[in-house]
């Protein structure tokens, strides 16, 4: 009654399925049919049915509706609607946000991935699979960190870097921000970090700091260069 908006005097008459069908479609409570007639009698099959018929309705107004159309074994059958329109708008926000998100870190240059409460990864962009040479379908089935360690360890080495993110993403007590760095066989340096999240997860994230460690060395040895020149000057004279 509530669902469809009906009377209580209209259904006190026990109309036929066929007005009430009539008086839904007025109102445009019922899927937009370009053959009425024909739809309303392939719904009339399932009293002839002997398994139970399953349908989505698409109203106009946005609502959309899971019904079941059940034969009864006394004859008849049973009407059950399930209006799945909330539900499905907020799947559909909730996709959306993901898909905003992925695009977001996407743009990112930090490479990311993101690790739900159980260990598994969630989210990941291209700057993560490209700094550690990673395919997107190995991916695909969630990995936990373990199985992402392993898959970065032929150019992370043996370093105890990753056992450091592992700690920090499978944690079950008080977990905090770890900042750390790792030096790459392959000479790049790369500055870590792990970020706890509200719903238990955490998010990874790593730099390329090669350049600048590169450049940051080049002037520690060239002031060292130049105070040793000094003292080597100081002591001559």
């Amino acid at each position: 009654e509530r669902l469809f908006d009906l009377s209580a005097a209209f259904l006190d008459q026990r109309p036929a399925e066929g007005a009430i069908l009539d008086d839904l479609r007025t109102r445009r409570k019922v899927p937009e049919q370009a053959d009425f007639r024909a739809w309303r009698a392939q719904l009339r099959e399932a009293y002839r049915a002997i398994e139970p018929v399953n349908d989505w309705w698409h109203l106009p107004g946005g609502q959309m509706l899971r019904v079941v159309i059940t034969p009864n074994a006394e004859g008849g059958v049973t009407y059950l609607f399930d209006d799945l329109s909330e539900h499905l708008a907020l799947e559909g926000r909730y996709n959306s946000l993901i898909r905003i998100q992925g695009e977001t870190l996407d743009g990112l240059a930090e490479a990311v991935a993101v690790f739900g409460s159980d260990g598994r990864l969630n989210l990941y962009n291209h700057a993560f699979l490209a700094l550690w040479s990673l395919d997107a379908r190995a991916l695909g089935e969630k990995p936990h960190v373990d199985a992402v360690a392993a898959m970065c360890r032929p150019l992370h080495g043996e370093t105890s870097a990753f056992a450091r993110i592992r700690h920090a993403v499978t944690a079950i007590g008080p977990r905090e921000a770890v900042a750390l760095r790792l030096e790459r066989p392959d000479g790049r340096v790369l500055d870590g970090a792990t970020q706890p999240l509200p719903d238990g997860g955490t998010m990874v994230t790593f730099r390329d700091v090669t350049d600048s460690v590169k450049m940051q060395r080049v002037l520690e040895e060239r002031a060292e260069a130049l105070e040793a020149a000094d003292r080597l000057k100081n002591a001559f004279v």
